[in-house]
């Protein structure tokens, strides 16, 4: 079934990935020491032409039509770039890989909002650069989110007595004056 198998960090490239045929590339995760991170998916092309990327766990079936991949995966469509992050438990299927699926779509309006011709050409065809690796670890998403929670506290507590001082102050200032 896949195309290949890749190890994890290591970069690959598939060519020539057509609209109705996708491209399947088993991914070894077996050399992961800790599986408490998200791993990252960077992918690149040189074709300006839509496409969509996929990581999936080694199940069967495996998604390989964009209604399916979009209902049910973490996936992206792009021209040129993509990178997101997924959890590695996301992951766990038969076996210690995941697969990454690559896909022409028929159209560029999946990935652009102005098209000036876009007939859906059954020809089109893509090449991907890509490296699934080891991303942030959690832990360091939870520190992120715990010191932006402080930083949000601080600066509301800052702004109340901030307001408080200035209305406490205005009140004083002008309360001996006439008409007031």
């Amino acid at each position: 079934m896949p195309g290949f198998e890749v190890p994890l960090d290591e970069t690959a490239s598939v060519s020539e990935v057509s609209v109705p045929s996708p491209q399947y590339v088993y991914v070894d995760l077996t050399g992961a020491d800790d599986d408490d991170y998200f791993l990252e998916l960077t992918v690149e092309s040189e074709d300006d032409v839509c496409g969509m990327v996929s990581v999936q766990p080694m199940n069967l079936p495996v998604s390989d039509t964009a209604d399916v991949v979009e209902s049910e995966g973490s996936f992206q469509t792009m021209l040129e770039v993509a990178a997101f992050n997924v959890d590695r438990h996301a992951l766990d299927g038969i076996g210690e890989g995941a697969l990454v699926v690559f896909l022409v779509l028929p159209l560029d309006s999946d990935c652009r909002t102005e098209v000036e011709d876009d007939n859906g050409d059954p020809m089109r065809t893509k090449s991907f650069t890509f490296k699934l690796g080891h991303g942030v670890e959690k832990k360091d998403v939870w520190w992120l989110w715990g010191s932006c929670l402080i930083l949000l506290a601080v600066l509301s507590i800052g702004t109340f007595l901030v307001s408080h001082f200035f209305s406490v102050y205005r009140q004083d200032r002008y309360s001996g004056l006439p008409g007031v």
